[in-house]
């Protein structure tokens, strides 16, 4: 059995599939495997051991595809689609006091009611349902990105 760590930031490792042990000595061949819908290298790609060129993985949700999805957004381009809308909406719903305020999308404040509110205001979809978020690294890159899956309500043209 493998312990696993406490990263330098202080909040726990994730072992490449969306299972978050947080310092509690797990072993990995017993949990359910997750993730099946999602390419993985074989052996998987951890974050640990490959950390610019890691397996996809949940970190929020279910960890399979939901058949309520209808749309998905990645969270790199929604900063690029619009940059002042996404500054905006991260003020508002990532506000913690003062100055500061937490980034909306990192593994440490992965927090699926303030995203979910982030999407149902981007979208202007009170209804809108998170489903599930998936972290990715970017090959070209090498820094994460976020893929969320969601259900939002149909509109006609």
């Amino acid at each position: 059995m493998k312990r696993y760590h406490k990263s330098i930031w202080g909040y726990g490792e994730f072992d490449g599939r969306g299972i978050f042990f947080d310092g509690h000595p797990l072993d990995p061949a017993m949990l359910p495997p997750a993730d099946a819908d999602l390419f993985r290298h074989d052996p998987p790609r951890t974050k640990q051991r490959h950390p610019y060129n890691y397996d996809p993985f949940t970190i929020w949700g279910a960890p399979r595809p939901s058949a309520e999805c209808n749309d998905t957004n990645y969270t790199d381009r929604l900063e690029q689609e619009d940059h002042a809308k996404y500054a905006l909406l991260s003020k508002k719903h990532y506000r913690s006091g003062g100055n500061a305020y937490e980034r909306p999308f990192d593994a440490q404040n992965c927090k699926g009611h303030l995203i979910e509110q982030f999407l149902r205001d981007w979208h202007n979809d009170p209804e809108l349902k998170l489903l599930r978020v998936i972290e990715y690294c970017n090959a070209s890159t090498g820094f994460p990105t976020w893929r969320l899956d969601f259900h939002d309500t149909p509109r006609s043209l």
